[in-house]
């Protein structure tokens, strides 16, 4: 679970930035790795991935780069709502879950 963000407490202007940046590319953002490599030295980068504000998948050894996902508390933390997730909804009627259990046949 993320620590608790206080709302009172004024957000640093760069990571407040790169947040929005981040929801202006519907929240996700892809990066080379270069482009995550530089951010990874700026503690705007790092304080939003200790707060819990932005999740980082990076590529795996067939892959390059990354992309930065905002979290639900990120959606918060800029007031906004979180986006459905459309997805788990087919993944649910794929399974063919039925209030958390899979339907028996």
């Amino acid at each position: 679970m993320a620590p608790h963000i206080d709302k009172r407490q004024e957000i640093d202007r760069n990571l407040l930035s790169l947040l929005q940046t981040i929801d202006q590319e519907n929240g996700a953002l892809l990066l080379t790795d270069e482009e995550l490599l530089e951010l990874e030295t700026t503690d705007h980068f790092n304080n939003a991935r200790e707060l819990g504000l932005i999740r980082v998948d990076a590529g795996s050894e067939w892959s390059c780069g990354a992309v930065v996902f905002l979290t639900p508390e990120a959606h918060s933390t800029l007031g906004k709502p979180h986006p459905a997730q459309g997805w788990t909804d087919v993944v649910r009627a794929l399974l063919g879950r039925r209030g958390g259990k899979l339907r028996q046949r």
